[in-house]
């Protein structure tokens, strides 16, 4: 039995040592499918190496290495140095030294164009100033342009006509809505009575075929600035305006209105609600206008006031060379107005004149 047991372990104990050979003997064949592993060096040669290069690196040298480490790695992700063990220098995402320098151009000039029109924009929305500049200094009134009537025929209805207690001048301001535009161009006709009509430029740009109208029936058209904005702000409450912006407002409504009726306005302008100053005249005589158009006598049409009490006014107030102030849109109720006065006005002895063609004192 117990022999029986020591030849068991015997035999087991040599197949263990069989199978441990076979396996080195794999482990040999398939080394030598490896590449070849330079050999070592003698473990005192490389303590010798170490000991050479053994030195002590003190703190600021390492700072100094840390900022160098960060520069060039700043670098590498600019694209001005190559990265290297990453990229090959036939790789597509590898760009070329003279490349690498026209990008970092590229993108310095768009930082400073950028910065400078936004210090640009700062400065204009802290100092505004008229969009556009107008005539300068001095300058008069530009050159009539082709007139819109056909050369050689005068219009239908004259500039003044006679009557024997005087003329009158009929004015009408246009800077709201449409109103009774047509109805008052209507009366005029039937009645050949010339008038006076100060317009907004924008007005103007909204009612261009009106305003052609006017001009071709005879009637004298005035500047009323582009958009009614008050020169002083005492009506409006919007603070004023400047003499550039009172320039501004009057070029930019003759530009609109020039073209339409064949010839400028200047130099004939009305102020917004009539609101001036001292400095009005001395503040857009450089760009041409001397010839301020005001009135005499107002309907109130623009209140709201009913037609009776705009006729019985307007007749009440009557005088030689007396200018009255009327309203086209649609609140005032001078249009319907319009052929009562003009009838009384008639029966009490006057004729009508443009503002131009008034008697001077």
């Amino acid at each position: 039995m117990l022999v029986g047991q020591v030849c068991t372990q015997l035999v087991d104990d040599a197949l263990e040592v069989r199978q441990f050979d076979e396996t080195r003997a794999q482990d040999r064949v398939d080394c030598r499918k490896m590449r070849k592993v330079p050999k070592a060096k003698p473990l005192a040669e490389v303590a010798q190496r170490v000991d050479r290069q053994r030195h002590v690196v003190s703190p600021g040298q390492v700072q100094e290495r840390g900022r160098a480490n960060g520069a060039l790695q700043m670098q590498v992700q600019l694209g001005l140095r190559r990265r290297p063990n990453v990229l090959g220098d036939d790789h597509p995402d590898r760009i070329g030294s003279p490349m690498r320098w026209h990008v970092l151009f590229v993108v310095l000039a768009l930082v400073t164009l950028t910065g400078g029109a936004a210090l640009a924009q700062s400065d204009s929305a802290t100092n505004p100033s008229p969009p556009g500049p107008g005539p300068g200094p001095g300058q008069n009134c530009p050159e009539n342009e082709q007139a819109v009537a056909t050369p050689g025929i005068p219009p239908p209805i004259p500039a003044r006509i006679e009557g024997p207690a005087g003329v009158v001048a009929l004015t009408f301001d246009a800077g709201a809505d449409r109103g009774y535009a047509e109805d008052i161009l209507d009366t005029l006709a039937e009645a050949g009575i010339p008038a006076t009509f100060g317009m907004t430029g924008n007005w103007a740009l909204a009612n261009p075929e009106l305003v052609q109208r006017m001009a071709a029936d005879g009637h004298m058209v005035i500047n009323h600035t582009l958009d009614h904005r008050s020169f002083t702000g005492i009506s409006d409450r919007l603070g004023g305006l400047s003499a550039e912006w009172r320039q501004y407002e009057l070029v930019q409504a003759d530009e609109i209105i020039a073209p339409l009726i064949g010839h400028t306005t200047c130099p004939w302008y009305r102020l917004p609600y009539g609101d001036g100053d001292r400095r009005v005249g001395s503040d857009v005589v450089d760009v041409g206008y001397t010839q301020q158009v005001g009135w005499t006598i107002d309907t109130l049409g623009w209140r709201g006031s009913p037609v009776q009490s705009i006729v019985a006014r307007s007749l009440r107030l009557a005088a030689p060379n007396a200018v009255y102030v009327m309203h086209v849109g649609s609140q005032s109720r001078d249009g319907p107005a319009l052929p009562a006065i003009i009838e009384g006005l008639q029966a009490m002895g006057y004729g009508f004149a443009t503002v131009a063609n008034l008697d001077c004192d």
